[in-house]
């Protein structure tokens, strides 16, 4: 059960690092308004962060339960986000997958890193 919580914890941190990175360095095409090309690469750099808190949880994965606690309360709180966006605008596939990924991953990793924590 560790082995399968770790790897899906670093899958998850695998896409905060390398999507964050990506977008804070990257940003937006040139079309859209520097304030908004801005607050992007922000919100990108925040993400990045989550990505390095997840890659520390998968080496203390049974001593960094509040930590990862908290960054499954972020991935979530990301879906919520997606998912009301889908009051302004129609969601496609990429949009769906990122909202499952945003719900469904941090309730499974949620009960899988809780048995392992309290195994210690």
């Amino acid at each position: 059960m560790t082995i399968i919580t770790r790897l899906l914890t670093a899958f998850y941190a695998l896409i905060g690092l390398a999507t964050g990175a990506r977008s804070a360095v990257l940003g937006l095409d040139a079309d859209v308004l520097p304030l908004d090309d801005n607050q992007f690469r922000f919100y990108a750099a925040i993400w990045f962060t989550v990505g390095l808190g997840l890659a520390y949880c998968v080496a203390f994965i049974r001593e960094s339960t509040q930590l990862f606690r908290f960054l499954m309360l972020a991935l979530v709180m990301g879906g919520v986000g997606r998912a009301l966006g889908a009051l302004e605008y129609p969601l496609e596939t990429p949009m769906i997958v990122g909202i499952a990924l945003e719900f469904v991953g941090p309730a499974l990793l949620l009960v899988l890193q809780s048995r392992i924590a309290a195994d210690r």
